[in-house]
């Protein structure tokens, strides 16, 4: 069990603080145009947090659990819980391809999985729109989200999330379809 240490998420948590996201003018656009009465709708009341926003949450607990076939001891994946909001993610080990474009978007999404020396990297694809900050910026369901966790000692492990949205970052501007 793993419990977040709370962060001011990169500033002051104002509307206009975009410290460390790079935004392109549609993304900033966008986060300008965010107005806490949206979040008073009805859709919006129940709307859960994903996987790669609860991470961070300062309430939350997260357990990783490993999945192993029994006869080749292969494997197969990780299973990940918050406590908050009980979101989850299945982190896929095993070289499965990703599905295609058009299939389900969910608030996890479809992970796959690697190490990277002593460093877990999930990548994540067909995620639902969701805000990376509660005030604003948004990322698409066109991004991709890439968390690398890396324990340290016996008492932290780190979770780095990198979101690469063609929709709203000036670098991958051109990539969206």
């Amino acid at each position: 069990m793993w419990r977040p240490l709370s962060r001011n998420e990169d500033g002051s948590g104002m509307d206009g603080d975009y410290a460390g996201l790079p935004l392109s003018a549609a993304g900033r656009l966008r986060a300008q145009s965010w107005a806490p009465e949206n979040f008073d709708v009805p859709e919006m009341v129940c709307r859960p947090h994903s996987w790669d926003f609860s991470i961070e949450a300062g309430a939350a607990q997260m357990r990783m659990q490993a999945e192993v076939d029994d006869p080749t001891q292969s494997l197969v994946a990780y299973h990940g819980r918050l406590s908050m909001r009980e979101q989850e993610t299945t982190i896929w080990m095993d070289g499965r391809p990703q599905p295609p474009d058009y299939a389900l978007h969910t608030w996890s999404g479809f992970s796959t999985g690697e190490w990277d020396g002593d460093v877990l990297v999930q990548t994540a694809t067909h995620l639902k729109e969701n805000y990376m900050r509660r005030w604003g910026p948004m990322r698409s369901d066109d991004a991709t989200v890439r968390i690398r966790y890396k324990r340290i000692g016996n008492n932290y492990l780190r979770a780095t999330v990198i979101v690469c949205d063609p929709c709203i970052s000036p670098n991958h501007a051109s990539a969206r379809r």
